[in-house]
């Protein structure tokens, strides 16, 4: 991630967004192109010297805040970095400490009342582990930040590293917004699980409506600035966010984001005026940024595939084969329980307008098929088949009270029997009529 001191910005009335770099421009291409090849010619080096070449690879160039940002990532995302010692860097030190304290004190050049000088205890102290006075000098200070060593480097092309420059220029705008609200469209079926992980996994406060027409939603996420006491952390997690809405194709962003001047403090206090209200003042101040899908920003995550396993692939197609009234439809409802979402793998929808959901339980371990089932429990659907792996060994005593219907499968799930528990529902008049919510 780039930090806030690399947001590179420009404001246009209320609004505000990133200054992206062209990705097409030869000049940029070559700038990445050329750190990327400094990153590669210093492996096995010291973090140091890696930091030395890039300053001087930087100079008196005006785009040196674009080379930082291109450098962090590449230091973030594509190198791994460690500690490249012979011994542990703390046991070398008690080592030669333990040995110049006999001999304290220790000089620079002997002379003729101290007779030992640094070179020599670093040479009794390797002796006394197996090392050369090189190996020790080496280890001594290994585990120091700028001594650490690229132990390996996975080089991206020039064309990746600036698209991932531009979505981070995005995420940085986020880490201090007051409120995120996000649209997403109707033909994104595959993605939404994925978008509504990211918001789980990240603990973002959200409130989740169906947009009108009933096929897409509307997400609100509560920003950092929101709340009262501002949380880094949680801005962070609110940018980790993004990547997984760009992978949609029709989707839109609003934040509404504190003025710039917020990062130098509030603003100059009016006469009588508290410290309270000065801060309020300026708190009040928020310019608007917006993405779109057609911003051209490009996600780093990768792809998801369109089925969680081989059963739920499996079952799409046979049940397509079938030829029914039922309409099949992946991962296109929601059950929002407010503080998380819950997308059913599949929806029916018949031709007079009756929807079913659909949930298959496979092999997971025991603490998700607990939380798995309480979900199942919570969302009191009538309109609900859950399939049930027999491998999972769950009695219908450990069912609980769980609404809906329960088909157990061995191998494969047949669609044949979840055609039949399909019309039993509709004949009961347990389905819902038009769109589930």
């Amino acid at each position: 991630m780039l930090t806030l001191d690399l947001l590179r910005t420009k404001i246009r009335g209320d609004c505000i967004e990133p200054r992206y770099v062209d990705t097409g421009s030869n000049r940029h291409r070559k700038l990445a192109a050329a750190l990327i090849e400094i990153f590669a010619a210093h492996r096995d080096c010291r973090r140091g010297e890696l930091e030395e070449a890039l300053s001087r690879h930087s100079g008196d160039r005006v785009d040196y805040r674009i080379q930082r940002g291109l450098a962090k990532l590449l230091f973030d995302d594509h190198c791994e970095l460690g500690v490249v010692a012979d011994l542990p860097p703390e046991e070398l030190r008690q080592r030669v400490f333990a040995v110049a304290h006999r001999y304290h004190p220790v000089v620079r050049e002997p002379d003729l009342f101290h007779a030992v000088d640094r070179s020599q205890v670093i040479a009794e102290a390797g002796e006394s582990c197996g090392l050369s006075g090189e190996q020790v000098e080496e280890g001594l200070y290994a585990d120091l930040a700028e001594n650490h060593r690229l132990v390996s480097f996975q080089p991206p092309s020039p064309q990746q590293l600036l698209n991932r420059y531009n979505v981070a220029l995005a995420q940085a705008m986020l880490y201090r917004c007051r409120e995120i609200e996000v649209t997403i469209g109707p033909d994104h079926r595959a993605r939404h699980r994925q978008l509504f992980s990211a918001v789980k996994f990240n603990r973002l406060i959200h409130t989740v409506t169906r947009e009108r027409g009933g096929q897409g939603f509307r997400i609100v996420l509560d920003g950092p600035v929101s709340m009262f006491r501002h949380s880094q952390r949680y801005g962070v997690r609110m940018a980790v966010f993004l990547p997984s809405l760009l992978q949609c194709r029709r989707w839109q962003l609003a934040a509404a984001i504190p003025d710039k001047a917020m990062e130098r403090g509030p603003s100059r206090r009016g006469r009588g005026e508290t410290v309270a209200e000065t801060v309020a003042k300026s708190d009040a101040l928020t310019r608007r940024f917006e993405l779109n899908g057609s911003t051209g920003l490009v996600s780093h995550y990768p792809e998801r595939p369109q089925y969680d396993s081989s059963v739920e692939e499996v079952f799409a197609r046979r049940f397509e084969r079938l030829k029914s009234v039922w309409a099949l439809e992946r991962e296109s409802e929601f059950i929002d329980f407010k503080d998380a979402v819950m997308i059913p793998d599949f929806t029916f929808r018949h031709a007079d307008g009756s929807t079913a959901l659909l949930e298959i339980v496979g092999y997971w371990r025991p603490e998700y098929l607990s939380r798995k089932l309480a979900k199942l429990r919570q969302a009191k659907r009538s309109d609900m088949i859950v399939a049930l792996s027999q491998v999972l060994n769950v009695s219908r005593d450990e069912l609980g009270k769980l609404t809906g219907e329960v088909l157990f499968f061995k191998n494969r799930l047949d669609p044949a029997a979840v055609l039949e528990r399909l019309e039993a529902m509709r004949r009961a008049g347990s389905l819902r009529a038009g769109i589930s919510s």
